[in-house]
């Protein structure tokens, strides 16, 4: 479980393809690479991610890189998980 003091890093794979959005996560941490992400939503500049093997959720505000909105610089939001919120920013890594 990611907590309020938590400096782990989580790493997020996310992948657009013709039929939407893809992605799993890796959490070195807690050994733990390739867990699906059940769920990506994108809705204007916010986006939802369900983990159901975490019981977990991620909701966030995208702040683009481009004007264009091709590029991700990060994404501010809450990790929802066993009814804690946790603010958590994901940074875009090449």
């Amino acid at each position: 479980m990611i907590g309020p003091e938590d400096q782990r890093e989580i790493i997020f794979h996310l992948k657009r393809d013709s039929a939407g959005y893809t992605g799993t996560l890796d959490y070195p941490a807690m050994a733990s690479a390739g867990v699906s992400i059940d769920r990506i939503q994108l809705d204007g500049d916010s986006i939802s991610l369900l983990v159901n093997a975490m019981q977990a959720e991620y909701f966030g505000s995208i702040e683009w890189a481009d004007v264009d909105k091709t590029q991700i610089r990060r994404i501010i939001g809450d990790w929802s998980q066993a009814g804690e919120y946790v603010p958590v920013t994901l940074t875009h890594k090449d």
